[in-house]
C-alpha cells in the first residue's frame, strides 16, 4: 500500500496492513539490486518502535521522509534510508 519511490528508482518504501513480524502495520523498504531485482524487505521497526506505521511520503527535494503512526505525523531526515541500506549490506 502507499508506495513511495526514491528519486533514482533505487528503493521503494511502502506500508502494509499485514501483521509484519507480529507487531501490526509496518513501514517497509526494499532496495533495487544491480540486476534490477528487488532486495530483501527491511522493516523500519529496526529503527523506530512504533505500534503502527502508514503512508510514507518524501519531500520534493528528497531530504525528509514523512509517515504516520497511530494518528500522529512524523518526519525524519531521509538519511535514514541510507542508514537502512548500510544495515542491509552488513
Amino acid at each position: 500500500m502507499h508506495p513511495c519511490i526514491g528519486p533514482e528508482e533505487d528503493y521503494i518504501i511502502f506500508d502494509t496492513d499485514h501483521d509484519f513480524g507480529g507487531k501490526g502495520k509496518s513501514l517497509l523498504i526494499s532496495y533495487r539490486n544491480s540486476d534490477g531485482s528487488w532486495g530483501e524487505i527491511i522493516s523500519f521497526r529496526e529503527i523506530f518502535d512504533f505500534e503502527k506505521f502508514g503512508i510514507p511520503m518524501l519531500t520534493p527535494d528528497y531530504k525528509f521522509l514523512f509517515f504516520s503512526s497511530q494518528g500522529d505525523i512524523y518526519w525524519v531526515d531521509a538519511k535514514i534510508i541510507e542508514d537502512l541500506r548500510s544495515r542491509e549490506l552488513e
